[in-house]
């Protein structure tokens, strides 16, 4: 892999990556926390920001650019997954 391939992936992990588990991270407390939530989830929302920007810094700061994909779709998976099938049934 060739050194502007391996820059390109971690941007995409990043940029994507980072959206990804900064909105799971925002439904999955819609999903866990009771009504009314309207704080809470503004707290999450502001929180998301601080979240998104760590995992860019992460993706950056990780071993190999696979391993920091790797890792961030399984978070964004996990995190989504609580999202949209956690919490009480409605």
């Amino acid at each position: 892999m060739t050194a502007s391939m391996t820059i390109a992936l971690r941007v995409a992990a990043s940029v994507f990556g980072g959206y990804a588990i900064a909105s799971g991270f925002v439904t999955a407390v819609a999903a866990l926390v009771p009504p009314p939530r309207s704080g809470v989830l503004l707290g999450a929302i502001l929180f998301s920001f601080a979240i998104h920007a760590a995992v860019v810094i992460w993706a950056f700061a990780a071993r190999s650019p696979v391993r920091a994909a790797a890792a961030i779709v399984l978070i964004a998976a996990v995190l989504n997954g609580v999202g949209w099938f956690g919490g009480p049934l409605r």
